[in-house]
């Protein structure tokens, strides 16, 4: 979640609860994908891809 502060700014209470609704693979793969992010918008295309 810290990185994930840090790249894309404070998340939003309903992002932080999906991030945390994960299952660990996704989660995984979230930490590798956030690298390449740039902002809040990357994010949240990420999120929405997974739904």
């Amino acid at each position: 979640m810290r990185q994930l502060d840090r790249r894309c700014g404070p998340l939003l209470p309903a992002n932080r609860a999906a991030i945390e609704a994960l299952e660990l693979v996704k989660l995984e793969t979230l930490a590798e994908e956030l690298l390449d992010f740039s902002g809040a918008a990357d994010l949240l295309r990420w999120l929405d891809l997974q739904g």
